[in-house]
């Protein structure tokens, strides 16, 4: 178990009993403040080389370039989209990064974007290929004698970090990091094994969260394949399906005893209204209802709300919606309560003959995706007329097996939903742990870092 420090206040006037006055508030007494620049070994940028199409030198060989948009905002590596271009053996020499290299992003090459100062640590998922940083990144690679990369890294995603990078970075049309400062960045340093310890506490919490995002990955797939199962041959074991009597159609084949329906034929549809904009307030009122846009049901951090009126579009969580324009087009929405706007399509069921359930899930199926693709891709703007939706074609079971089949769905629905707060629970504790951590308010406990004193956190 971590050990609270019983540290109340940073700023406070007496640190308490074990605890020294520093630039970085009350630390350790064993801990020292020093610059990030004292604990690197090597700070360097790469380059970006030259296509593997063209002409090559008997001098060049081929690597990976990670570039600034390979570093995402999750502070991780996109590897599988790392470039590769061809560079003068000198410089792979030069510039070839080592597992545990720090990269820091140095231009944001956008004012309207700024990530200078973005980090990730160096993983690769093998090492075989040969991987550089490109000219607009850092690359610092500390020294291992008096500092663990990891920790040093997980300091650079400190809030107090963040805030050191802002004071740092210059120019208006192409934010970029100004290196000599940035180095003189102050930071903590407890002892060796203390560092390794803390590092290992937040790469622990850290792996956790990432197992748990390959298990929401794995259960992404599973319920595409069900889908894909359930809408050919109904809500039948996998086992059985070649024992499931199917008849040819226009969509291919599907049991037998099922219709085949265009869905305009079982559902209509109504868009939404769009009110002037100064009908809009922030924040609920009387007499006012929340006005839902397609982020509303990502996040409520931009909650409007417009003035009752009979011209308005109400929903209920049950309903199904249609995301109409944009990079959601063709997203299907449900579980808000308010007034519609013109982004998004309200999906009016016949539901003596198609549950809301079961067009939830219909909706999501491959092919409808496909459909309203092709129907956003005509125009300059994706999107599409809400006419054309009851042109779709699907088959269609009989009530009962409707409703096994949404609810086979929503069974993996929920391990999916379970997974996420997971994952949300390990984030906040990362940033949690993190914070508390690397200004000592917790402490790793001394036995734990003892089993640091001589080798690294596997």
């Amino acid at each position: 178990m971590l050990e609270a420090s019983g540290m109340n206040t940073r700023n406070a006037a007496d640190p308490p009993e074990g605890f020294k006055t520093t630039e970085l508030g009350p630390l350790p007494e064993e801990w020292q403040v020093v610059r990030l620049e004292e604990v690197i070994a090597k700070c360097f940028s790469g380059v970006w080389g030259d296509s593997p199409e063209e002409l090559e030198d008997e001098g060049q060989v081929l690597v990976k370039v990670i570039r600034v948009s390979d570093i995402k905002s999750d502070s991780r590596i996109a590897y599988f989209k790392v470039p590769l271009r061809m560079v003068k053996i000198r410089q792979l020499q030069r510039y070839r990064l080592k597992r545990g290299d720090i990269i820091v992003v140095k231009s944001s090459g956008s004012k309207s974007r700024i990530i200078s100062g973005r980090s990730a640590i160096f993983e690769p998922p093998n090492n075989v290929e040969a991987f550089i940083p490109s000219n607009f990144t850092l690359a610092l690679r500390t020294n291992s004698q008096v500092s663990d990369s990891y920790f040093v890294w997980y300091y650079l995603l400190t809030q107090r970090s963040k805030e050191w990078v802002d004071h740092v970075v210059e120019g208006s049309t192409y934010p970029n990091l100004k290196k000599t400062e940035y180095l003189m960045m102050p930071i903590p340093l407890p002892p060796l094994p203390e560092q390794r310890a803390i590092a290992y506490v937040l790469r622990t919490v850290q792996r956790a969260k990432e197992a748990t995002e390959r298990v929401i990955a794995a259960l992404k797939g599973l319920k595409r394949s069900l889908m894909k199962h359930l809408f050919t041959y109904g809500p039948v074991p996998l086992d059985r399906a070649d024992q499931v009597p199917l008849k040819g159609t226009e969509i291919g084949p599907v049991p037998e005893h099922w219709e085949v329906v265009r869905l305009g034929e079982v559902c209509a549809f109504k868009g939404g209204t769009q009110p002037p904009k100064r009908e809009f307030i922030y924040g609920p009122r009387p007499g006012y209802v929340r006005l839902l846009q397609i982020r509303d049901f990502e996040t409520d951090e931009h909650a409007t709300y417009v003035k009752q009126s009979p011209r308005l579009r109400m929903v209920k969580p049950d309903d199904v919606l249609i995301a109409r324009y944009g990079a959601s087009v063709g997203k299907i929405l449900r579980g808000k309560s308010g007034a519609i706007n013109v982004a998004i399509v309200k999906t009016l069921p016949d539901e003596s003959t198609i549950t809301k359930d079961f067009l939830y899930y219909r909706l999501q199926g491959e092919d409808f995706q496909r459909f309203i693709t092709g129907l956003g891709g005509r125009a300059a703007q994706a999107g599409f007329n809400r006419a054309e939706l009851g042109s779709f074609v699907t088959g269609l079971p009989p009530l009962p097996e409707q409703r096994e089949i949404a609810r086979i769905l929503q069974t993996v629905d929920r391990k999916i939903e379970a997974e996420k707060n997971r994952k949300q629970a390990l984030d906040d504790l990362f940033k949690t742990l993190l914070h508390n951590l690397m200004t000592a308010k917790i402490r790793v406990p001394r036995t734990m870092v003892e089993r640091f004193a001589d080798h690294e956190p596997g």
